[in-house]
């Protein structure tokens, strides 16, 4: 990459320009929560509760709910060159991140419910020799739950085992589920010390029942973070901020917002990208 360049002169003749959000007010969990737009109306217009059962299905743009990144030309890489964000009420910052897979898991069992993810997007964050080539080996790839019908009243500990990125199988993580969690709740498994993604997930069991609602698993590789900790003021950041974030193509991107309160304002932001 030649520093003399600018941002602009990468994406001339290559890309369109920037790619705008926006997302309707809705009803988070609580402050403090983390909360996913993939549901929430607008544009991209709403997700709907992923449809393979407990395999789920891998995701390449374009998904509906998601932003799609572009496809490269001429042998480059795309980056994601500015990152722009405003909310109008109770959002402290926002994560863009891609959408590699999801699925939906029985919520009143208490059985291990065992996954076979299948063949998953070559879009880690694996970099050869100062360039980034992406693969299927999970680096960077990290799990969460995600609520996509309000929860029965119940706190069950939620266990998945997974392979990590270097390959090491029976790995283990466990959050606890919320009575009640909202529809958009999205909660991130911590992983086990030392790993450094998630290549595949292989099961899931719950300590008990959920009781109702409907809830599943996603993988995702987070690209980038902005705060916005003022209402109705727009915050924004550069590619130098952010570390010249690669993104792979055909990312499904989308937003997990960080809230100060439950009733979250309209959202809305945009998207550039440049190749280099």
């Amino acid at each position: 990459m030649t520093m003399g360049l600018t941002l602009d002169q990468y994406a001339i003749g290559a890309l369109p320009g920037p790619t705008d959000y926006s997302k309707s007010a809705f009803t988070g969990q609580a402050a403090g929560a983390l909360h996913s737009t993939f549901l929430v109306a607008g544009s991209p217009g709403p997700g709907v509760a992923p449809a393979g059962g407990i395999n789920g299905s891998a995701r390449t743009a374009p998904y509906t709910g998601t932003v799609s990144a572009p496809a490269s030309v001429a042998n480059k890489r795309s980056y994601l060159a500015r990152l722009e964000a405003e909310q109008a009420a109770n959002v402290g910052g926002v994560l863009v991140a891609d959408r590699l897979w999801d699925n939906t898991f029985v919520v009143t069992s208490t059985g291990s419910q065992a996954i076979a993810t299948g063949t998953l997007p070559a879009r880690d964050a694996t970099v050869a020799a100062g360039v980034p080539a992406p693969s299927t080996n999970g680096l960077g790839w990290l799990a969460a739950v995600e609520v996509y019908a309000a929860m029965g009243a119940a706190t069950p500990t939620i266990t998945i085992t997974y392979t990590a990125a270097d390959g090491t199988a029976g790995r283990s993580a466990v959050v606890t589920g919320l009575s009640g969690a909202v529809a958009g709740w999205f909660l991130p498994f911590p992983l086990q010390g030392g790993d450094t993604g998630v290549r595949t997930i292989t099961a899931v069991q719950l300590s008990v029942s959920w009781v109702s609602g409907t809830a599943g698993l996603v993988l995702y590789r987070p690209i980038a973070r902005l705060g916005t900790p003022a209402a109705n003021i727009n915050n924004d950041r550069n590619a130098l901020d952010m570390g010249f974030p690669f993104v792979a193509d055909l990312s499904c991107l989308w937003e997990v917002y960080r809230l100060v309160g439950t009733a979250a304002g309209v959202t809305a932001g945009s998207l550039a990208f440049s190749q280099a």
